[in-house]
Protein backbone atom coordinates (compact mmCIF):
# COMPACT_ATOMS: atom_id res chain seq x y z
CA UNK A 1 0.00 0.00 0.00
CA UNK A 2 1.46 3.05 -0.91
CA UNK A 3 1.12 6.81 1.13
CA UNK A 4 -2.53 8.06 0.95
CA UNK A 5 -3.89 4.50 0.03
CA UNK A 6 -6.92 3.57 2.60
CA UNK A 7 -7.56 0.10 3.66
CA UNK A 8 -11.28 -1.68 3.29
CA UNK A 9 -12.15 -0.65 6.60
CA UNK A 10 -10.91 2.85 6.87
CA UNK A 11 -12.48 3.54 3.45
CA UNK A 12 -15.37 1.98 4.54
CA UNK A 13 -15.15 4.18 8.44
CA UNK A 14 -14.38 7.79 5.89
CA UNK A 15 -17.30 7.37 4.05
CA UNK A 16 -19.51 6.51 6.73
CA UNK A 17 -18.21 9.47 8.47
CA UNK A 18 -18.44 11.96 5.14
CA UNK A 19 -21.92 10.81 4.98
CA UNK A 20 -22.89 11.35 8.63
CA UNK A 21 -21.56 14.66 8.66
CA UNK A 22 -23.27 15.61 4.79
CA UNK A 23 -26.45 14.38 6.39
CA UNK A 24 -26.60 16.52 9.02
CA UNK A 25 -25.50 19.72 7.23
CA UNK A 26 -28.76 18.83 4.82
CA UNK A 27 -31.46 18.24 7.33
CA UNK A 28 -30.38 20.42 10.06
CA UNK A 29 -29.04 23.63 7.87
CA UNK A 30 -30.36 23.46 4.03
CA UNK A 31 -33.74 21.90 4.73
CA UNK A 32 -34.38 23.00 8.49
CA UNK A 33 -34.17 26.76 7.43
CA UNK A 34 -35.86 25.92 4.37
CA UNK A 35 -32.19 26.91 2.35
CA UNK A 36 -33.05 25.08 -0.81
CA UNK A 37 -37.27 24.66 -1.35
CA UNK A 38 -36.82 21.55 -3.54
CA UNK A 39 -33.89 20.01 -1.13
CA UNK A 40 -36.20 17.73 1.07
CA UNK A 41 -38.72 16.26 -1.55
CA UNK A 42 -35.75 15.56 -4.44
CA UNK A 43 -34.24 13.64 -1.27
CA UNK A 44 -37.70 11.80 0.15
CA UNK A 45 -38.45 10.95 -3.65
CA UNK A 46 -35.13 9.30 -4.47
CA UNK A 47 -34.33 12.21 -6.89
CA UNK A 48 -31.10 13.32 -4.81
CA UNK A 49 -28.06 10.65 -4.93
CA UNK A 50 -24.82 11.39 -2.74
CA UNK A 51 -21.49 9.31 -3.43
CA UNK A 52 -18.36 9.82 -1.72
CA UNK A 53 -14.81 9.85 -3.58
CA UNK A 54 -11.66 9.11 -1.96
CA UNK A 55 -9.32 10.73 -4.18
CA UNK A 56 -6.96 12.83 -1.92
CA UNK A 57 -5.28 14.67 -4.98
CA UNK A 58 -7.09 17.39 -7.14
CA UNK A 59 -7.93 14.90 -9.95
CA UNK A 60 -10.58 15.54 -12.59
CA UNK A 61 -10.70 11.91 -13.57
CA UNK A 62 -12.53 10.28 -10.42
CA UNK A 63 -14.98 13.45 -10.66
CA UNK A 64 -15.69 13.46 -14.66
CA UNK A 65 -16.28 9.41 -13.95
CA UNK A 66 -18.94 9.87 -11.13
CA UNK A 67 -20.97 12.53 -13.51
CA UNK A 68 -20.62 10.44 -16.33
CA UNK A 69 -22.55 7.52 -14.74
CA UNK A 70 -25.45 9.68 -13.82
CA UNK A 71 -25.45 11.33 -17.66
CA UNK A 72 -27.09 8.33 -18.95
CA UNK A 73 -29.70 6.16 -17.54
CA UNK A 74 -30.65 8.08 -14.33
CA UNK A 75 -32.61 10.89 -15.79
CA UNK A 76 -34.69 10.05 -12.51
CA UNK A 77 -31.90 11.42 -10.77
CA UNK A 78 -32.06 15.21 -10.61
CA UNK A 79 -29.04 16.32 -8.05
CA UNK A 80 -25.60 14.62 -7.40
CA UNK A 81 -23.39 15.10 -4.17
CA UNK A 82 -20.09 14.53 -5.09
CA UNK A 83 -18.57 14.55 -0.98
CA UNK A 84 -14.65 14.75 -1.19
CA UNK A 85 -13.60 14.25 2.33
CA UNK A 86 -10.09 13.68 1.63
CA UNK A 87 -9.64 16.68 -0.93
CA UNK A 88 -7.14 19.38 1.20
CA UNK A 89 -7.67 21.97 -0.40
CA UNK A 90 -8.20 25.97 0.54
CA UNK A 91 -11.64 27.57 -1.08
CA UNK A 92 -9.52 29.04 -3.82
CA UNK A 93 -7.90 26.26 -4.89
CA UNK A 94 -11.10 24.24 -4.60
CA UNK A 95 -12.89 26.75 -6.59
CA UNK A 96 -10.17 26.07 -9.22
CA UNK A 97 -10.63 22.56 -9.56
CA UNK A 98 -14.33 22.95 -10.16
CA UNK A 99 -13.87 24.81 -12.73
CA UNK A 100 -11.25 22.53 -14.44
CA UNK A 101 -14.58 19.92 -13.52
CA UNK A 102 -16.63 22.43 -15.31
CA UNK A 103 -14.16 22.46 -18.44
CA UNK A 104 -13.47 18.50 -18.55
CA UNK A 105 -17.09 18.16 -18.92
CA UNK A 106 -18.02 20.35 -21.70
CA UNK A 107 -20.96 22.48 -23.08
CA UNK A 108 -22.46 19.08 -23.54
CA UNK A 109 -22.87 17.81 -19.98
CA UNK A 110 -26.60 18.12 -18.92
CA UNK A 111 -25.36 18.81 -15.48
CA UNK A 112 -24.77 22.22 -13.61
CA UNK A 113 -21.96 22.22 -10.50
CA UNK A 114 -21.68 24.38 -7.83
CA UNK A 115 -19.26 23.96 -5.29
CA UNK A 116 -19.10 23.53 -1.24
CA UNK A 117 -16.82 24.28 1.32
CA UNK A 118 -16.51 24.10 4.95
CA UNK A 119 -14.28 27.44 5.26
CA UNK A 120 -16.10 28.97 2.57
CA UNK A 121 -16.11 33.02 3.53
CA UNK A 122 -19.01 34.97 3.10
CA UNK A 123 -20.50 38.82 4.09
CA UNK A 124 -24.00 39.33 4.43
CA UNK A 125 -24.28 43.05 2.91
CA UNK A 126 -26.02 41.44 -0.12
CA UNK A 127 -28.43 38.30 -0.75
CA UNK A 128 -25.43 37.02 -3.44
CA UNK A 129 -22.73 37.98 -1.11
CA UNK A 130 -24.33 35.34 1.45
CA UNK A 131 -24.45 32.55 -0.75
CA UNK A 132 -21.02 31.18 0.47
CA UNK A 133 -22.85 30.91 3.97
CA UNK A 134 -25.32 28.03 2.74
CA UNK A 135 -22.34 26.53 0.96
CA UNK A 136 -20.49 25.86 4.16
CA UNK A 137 -20.60 21.88 4.00
CA UNK A 138 -18.44 19.47 6.10
CA UNK A 139 -16.39 18.69 3.52
CA UNK A 140 -15.38 20.12 -0.38
CA UNK A 141 -17.87 19.26 -2.31
CA UNK A 142 -19.44 19.41 -5.49
CA UNK A 143 -23.17 19.33 -6.53
CA UNK A 144 -25.14 18.35 -9.59
CA UNK A 145 -27.97 19.11 -10.39
CA UNK A 146 -29.63 18.75 -13.96
CA UNK A 147 -29.59 21.72 -16.34
CA UNK A 148 -32.91 20.61 -17.56
CA UNK A 149 -34.47 20.74 -13.49
CA UNK A 150 -32.96 24.53 -13.65
CA UNK A 151 -34.22 25.12 -16.81
CA UNK A 152 -38.04 24.18 -15.61
CA UNK A 153 -37.66 26.25 -12.29
CA UNK A 154 -36.87 29.25 -14.13
CA UNK A 155 -39.77 28.42 -16.80
CA UNK A 156 -42.05 28.40 -14.19
CA UNK A 157 -40.39 31.63 -12.28
CA UNK A 158 -39.61 34.09 -14.94
CA UNK A 159 -42.40 36.59 -16.67
CA UNK A 160 -42.77 36.46 -20.24
CA UNK A 161 -43.68 39.77 -20.88
CA UNK A 162 -41.64 42.10 -23.30
CA UNK A 163 -39.66 45.01 -21.74
CA UNK A 164 -42.69 46.99 -23.63
CA UNK A 165 -45.48 44.82 -21.69
CA UNK A 166 -43.83 45.39 -18.19
CA UNK A 167 -43.83 49.50 -18.63
CA UNK A 168 -47.12 48.66 -20.12
CA UNK A 169 -48.48 46.79 -16.56
CA UNK A 170 -45.98 48.86 -14.46
CA UNK A 171 -47.94 52.33 -16.09
CA UNK A 172 -51.50 50.69 -15.28
CA UNK A 173 -50.48 50.32 -11.97
CA UNK A 174 -50.15 46.47 -11.76
CA UNK A 175 -47.86 44.40 -9.13
CA UNK A 176 -44.27 43.64 -11.25
CA UNK A 177 -43.66 39.60 -12.11
CA UNK A 178 -41.69 37.53 -9.74
CA UNK A 179 -37.97 38.04 -9.68
CA UNK A 180 -36.16 34.34 -10.82
CA UNK A 181 -35.90 32.27 -8.80
CA UNK A 182 -32.58 31.99 -8.05
CA UNK A 183 -32.81 35.46 -6.98
CA UNK A 184 -35.93 35.19 -4.80
CA UNK A 185 -34.02 32.17 -2.54
CA UNK A 186 -31.04 34.11 -2.12
CA UNK A 187 -33.11 37.29 -1.09
CA UNK A 188 -35.41 34.97 1.34
CA UNK A 189 -31.90 33.40 2.72
CA UNK A 190 -30.35 37.23 3.72
CA UNK A 191 -33.56 37.74 5.18
CA UNK A 192 -34.26 34.47 6.98
CA UNK A 193 -30.12 35.43 7.98
CA UNK A 194 -30.44 38.51 9.24
CA UNK A 195 -33.46 37.85 11.06
CA UNK A 196 -33.02 34.48 13.09
CA UNK A 197 -30.80 32.42 10.95
CA UNK A 198 -27.26 33.89 11.67
CA UNK A 199 -26.12 32.32 15.04
CA UNK A 200 -27.86 29.38 14.82
CA UNK A 201 -26.71 28.14 11.84
CA UNK A 202 -23.55 28.98 12.74
CA UNK A 203 -23.70 26.78 16.14
CA UNK A 204 -24.76 23.82 13.92
CA UNK A 205 -21.39 24.93 11.29
CA UNK A 206 -19.40 25.10 14.47
CA UNK A 207 -20.50 21.63 16.11
CA UNK A 208 -20.11 19.82 12.71
CA UNK A 209 -16.65 21.52 12.52
CA UNK A 210 -16.12 19.81 16.30
CA UNK A 211 -17.31 16.80 15.32
CA UNK A 212 -15.42 16.15 11.85
CA UNK A 213 -12.16 17.14 13.75
CA UNK A 214 -12.22 14.46 16.20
Amino acid sequence: MTAGELTDAEAAAVTAEALRLNDRFVREVIEHFNVCPFARGARASGRAVREVLLSATADVAPVRAAVARYEAGSEHIEVVQLIMPRLALTPSAFDEFVAAVRAALGRATPFALAGFHPDFTYHATTPAALVRFFRKAPQPMIQVVRVSVLDAIARDTTTTLTPHELLESYLRGEPPPPPPMSERIARDNHARYLRDGAEAIAAIYASIARERGR
